[in-house]
């Protein structure tokens, strides 16, 4: 009887299991932002002093550039500087 009752219980966990299972397969865990009006181009780069390197990011429809590095200390992104250039492009056509 005791062999019984280790069965049954163990086909119940399996049950329990495979629900469990099947929840977190067909459950959406995130979901991305997206932007249509927006558009990105990414360059890694290096800087003379900095060992984790550099990463540069332009949104080229709003024309605006920011550096940002990966600080291991605080293990998180730092941003490095912030530069509009619509304004440095129109400042140029001007000179």
């Amino acid at each position: 009887m005791d062999a019984r009752k280790t069965q049954i219980g163990l086909l119940a966990l399996n049950a329990c299991l495979l629900l469990v299972l099947a929840f977190v397969t067909f459950e959406n865990t995130s979901i991305g932002q997206t932007s249509r009006s927006h558009r990105y181009i990414a360059l890694p780069s290096t800087i003379n002093g900095l060992s984790s390197g550099v990463v540069y990011i332009m949104d080229t429809s709003q024309q605006e550039l920011v550096a940002i590095t990966w600080d291991h200390n605080s293990g998180s992104l730092k941003p490095l500087g912030y530069r509009p250039i619509a304004s440095d492009s129109q400042a140029a056509l001007n000179n």
